[in-house]
């Protein structure tokens, strides 16, 4: 007969022999390969392992009459050379001692050298200094700087810079204000091209200067709202239509009756200006009763009005 205790005595002899297999295996020698401790790398170990790898800072002088051409119209130029050599380039607006720029450049050390070739290609493109012989003509640069009243800079600079980009389109010149303050109330604008075009442009630029000129238009006080509009909007329409800057003066007193508006511009965007207030003012003259002395003109209605 079997005794009750045999199945207690099987299985302690089954979990004897697994616990004594388990001791042989942790014994195995490990494999050289696990012996090996992992090293992983640390942030400051990636860039190490070579040169070329590590992105450093350099820096290079322009002089300042060939800055322009390294830029390109609109910036387009430049932007091709950071596309094209896959570093990082400043170029700072303050002129040295030296009459040049300071350009900063990071990146990988050959990727700096490539850029910096390309502006070398460029500047060799314009020299300063050149001789004309008789069957070819050497176009030299020729870079003039003009003083222009800070507040006529706007008219030479224009909405979201239309004039300024007019005019280098339409002499072939880069036009560029500094913005490094030579007196209060002055900024410089620097011309650069060949020397008949940057005259051209040059006598342009100081005829609208000379031709700018501030007006004072008085208006009732009633049709100050319309000419104002909604946050101003009615006002920066007749600004930018007539392309003349409009400035309402603060009323002399509380009682008064009439305000002022100084129109500053050329005598062709002045007149425009007191052209189209004036339509608008008939307007209010004509509906200022049904309103109890002061209405609302919409900005959506002004163009309907003004025409």
């Amino acid at each position: 007969m079997p005794s009750k205790y045999s199945g207690y005595h099987r299985l302690s002899k089954i979990s004897k022999r697994e616990a004594s297999s388990f001791r042989h295996s942790s014994r195995r020698k490990r494999s050289p390969s696990s012996d090996r401790k992992e090293i992983r790398k640390t942030p400051w170990d990636y860039g190490r392992s070579g040169s070329s790898d590590k992105k450093i800072f350099d820096v290079m002088e322009i002089p300042f009459n060939l800055v322009p051409f390294v830029i390109g119209i609109f910036g387009h130029r430049i932007k091709e050379i950071q596309a094209d050599s896959g570093c990082q380039i400043k170029i700072h607006s303050d002129i040295t001692s030296n009459g040049t720029h300071i350009c900063n450049f990071y990146g990988r050390k050959s990727n700096i050298e490539n850029a910096q070739k390309m502006i070398n290609d460029i500047v060799k493109l314009y020299p300063t200094t050149g001789v004309t012989g008789k069957d070819e003509k050497i176009v030299l640069s020729y870079s003039k700087v003009i003083k222009i009243p800070s507040n006529k800079c706007g008219f030479i600079v224009g909405e979201n810079g239309e004039i300024l980009k007019n005019l280098q389109m339409k002499y072939n010149v880069e036009m560029k204000i500094i913005c490094q303050r030579v007196s209060r109330g002055t900024k410089l604008l620097h011309i650069t091209g060949s020397k008949r075009n940057v005259k051209d442009a040059c006598d342009e630029v100081e005829n609208i200067i000379n031709d700018i000129s501030s007006t004072a238009l008085v208006v009732p006080r009633e049709a100050v709202g319309p000419i104002m509009g909604k946050c101003g909007q009615n006002l920066m329409w007749f600004s930018s239509k007539s392309g003349c800057k409009i400035n309402l003066e603060p009323l002399e007193s509380p009682n008064a009756t009439e305000q002022s508006a100084i129109l500053h511009g050329t005598v062709q965007q002045i007149a425009n200006a007191i052209h189209m207030i004036s339509k608008l003012l008939r307007y209010c003259s004509k509906n200022v009763e049904k309103h109890s002395g002061y209405f609302h003109v919409g900005f959506d209605e002004l163009e309907k009005i003004v025409g």
